[in-house]
């Protein structure tokens, strides 16, 4: 058997106080948080996706304020085209939102790499007048294909779920 010296006992007996301190300290350390809303799980995956360029609009609500006949939406393999004919000269009738706000979740993929983005936006219904950048990951450091959900009420809650 082997004696260790005085020196390396000290030390040894250090170390194994400092871990013992450590593997005390650390699990009280650790923040955890709940949600502080219920979350209910609907679908899972991909719900729903259109490249616009398929002819079937199934999965699309179209609506306006367009007069009965003045109006008609086509999908075809060039794009997705609304059309609306106002009953007065000068007045806007047609396919539209009201305000244009939205939250969106997205990889960006630039000559230099990629990264994910949550933004916020909002403006009339011409069209998003304010963009604002919520969260950006770093460049290159998550996959690039991953699932993004949102969650929000609306008004004053909202959490993405990355992953």
């Amino acid at each position: 058997m082997r004696v260790i010296g005085r020196p390396r006992v000290g030390v040894a007996i250090s170390f194994s106080a400092i871990l013992l301190l450590a593997s005390a300290f650390v699990p009280a350390m650790n923040i955890t948080h709940a949600a502080s809303a219920t979350i209910t799980q609907v679908n899972s995956g991909l719900v729903a996706s259109d490249s616009l360029t398929t002819g079937n609009t199934a999965g699309w609500a179209i609506a306006g304020n367009a007069p009965p006949g003045g109006s008609v939406s086509n999908e075809n393999s060039s794009g997705l085209y609304l059309a609306a004919k106002s009953a007065a000269s000068g007045t806007w009738a047609g396919f539209f939102a009201n305000f244009i706000d939205y939250v969106a979740c997205a990889a960006v993929v630039s000559p230099s790499g990629y990264y994910w983005s949550l933004v916020q936006a909002f403006g009339p219904a011409t069209g998003a007048v304010t963009t604002t950048n919520l969260w950006t990951s770093a460049l290159n450091t998550l996959p690039l294909t991953q699932d993004c959900t949102i969650i929000t009420n609306g008004n004053n809650y909202l959490k993405m779920y990355l992953g």
